[in-house]
């Protein structure tokens, strides 16, 4: 096999680990002293070496961790631009040093705000933050920070390495479902970063990067600085929510009570428990069509859509607000409509986990006829 082709098959199969971890190097490349395991014969060997031009050339390994890269960074500012910030970029242009760090919650439902920290030419450091239809003003913070995070960046945004020779084994089963926190890093418009704890579950620098920007976040707020001590997590992701997760306050105070006690009874109604259990019924190994354990999936799932449906009666309440109140403002009607298109997209989501539950649940299969008794002599 020429080196070309062997080449174009690794490529190939890095991005499908399962098949790479079933297929050793020696099958592709004949070391030293041994033949090779997919030996042909000379009359197909001269034949498998001739030109083939149709062939794209194989990509180097440092060309693959340059395309996830740029995927990566595509990825992240496109985050960024939904949250309703300017390109990164556009202030790169003019001369501004911007440092970016965008947090998501475990279940993808709390509208947190941007940490943006900007560098000034005369040295001061100032943080801003921005919800998706306004901004706080920038408050001037330590220009220490600056020095510190800069200290961390070689490592945050360090290249990926490349793939593990031999590659690392794969799991025989599912992994366990996962809800944790996620991050978002730019500093600039080529360098960006992201962390997941359910991907990584060791400290890491993009990690201890995005917990300095939440406690210098928390120090600029009264009543918030060390309010992060008694997370049972160790991250002050749940202090930042504390803090900043809410949007800013409406201007009727009458209006704001209502919102909020439409917000307290969304936020009661049970969704990704009962969204997990309902993935747990459908991996009992004892589930066959129709027998108990299917019967308990279905319950399960159909506990899930009544749930999704007393949500969608709460937006239309609260949809009904932003018509039916006389005298509002135009700022508390933009505000009831952000929160509003938050739910909805939250619940589409939602709806695409029930079809997918309910598309699992009608794939299960019959149980297997009885076994057959053996035959009497």
């Amino acid at each position: 096999m020429s080196a070309g082709r062997a080449f174009a098959i690794m490529a190939a199969m890095a991005n499908h680990p399962p098949l790479l971890a079933l297929a050793p190097l020696a099958a592709f490349v004949a070391l030293p002293g041994a033949a090779p395991a997919f030996a042909q014969p000379a009359n197909e060997a001269s034949a498998a070496e001739a030109p083939q031009p149709d062939e794209p050339p194989a990509p180097a390994p440092a060309a693959l961790l340059e395309k996830q890269a740029a995927m990566r960074t595509a990825f992240v500012h496109q985050q960024f631009a939904e949250a309703g910030l300017a390109p990164i970029a556009d202030a790169e242009t003019l001369g501004r040093q911007l440092r970016r760090v965008m947090l998501h919650d475990p279940y993808g439902m709390l509208p947190l705000p941007v940490m943006e920290l900007e560098r000034r030419g005369d040295g001061q450091l100032f943080l801003t933050l921005h919800y998706r239809e306004w901004r706080e003003p920038p408050v001037p913070v330590d220009p220490a920070l600056w020095d510190a995070l800069l200290a961390l960046e070689p490592k945050v945004f360090a290249a990926l390495p490349p793939p593990a020779d031999p590659p690392l084994p794969q799991p025989t089963s599912a992994p366990p479902l996962c809800h944790g926190w996620s991050a978002r890093i730019a500093a600039g418009a080529r360098r960006t970063a992201v962390w997941a704890a359910c991907a990584r579950a060791e400290r890491t620098a993009e990690l201890d990067y995005a917990e300095r920007m939440v406690r210098l976040a928390l120090a600029t707020r009264p009543g918030c600085a060390g309010e992060d001590d008694a997370a049972s997590d160790g991250t002050p992701f749940w202090a930042y929510n504390s803090c900043f997760g809410e949007a800013r306050p409406l201007d009727d105070p009458a209006l704001a009570a209502t919102v909020g006690e439409v917000t307290t009874a969304f936020e009661a109604v049970a969704g990704s428990s009962l969204l997990a259990e309902a993935r747990r019924r459908l991996r009992d190994p004892a589930i066959a069509h129709g027998n108990p354990a299917w019967q308990a999936a279905r319950t399960a799932i159909e506990d899930l859509r009544q749930a999704d449906q007393a949500r969608r009666e709460l937006i239309r309440q609260l949809d009904q607000l932003r018509i039916t109140r006389p005298l509002i403002s135009e700022a508390d009607r933009t505000r009831i409509t952000a929160k509003t298109l938050q739910w909805s997209r939250f619940l589409d989501q939602q709806q695409a986990n029930y079809a997918g539950l309910l598309e699992q649940l009608v794939a299960v299969p019959a149980p297997g006829p009885p076994p057959t008794p053996p035959a009497r002599p």
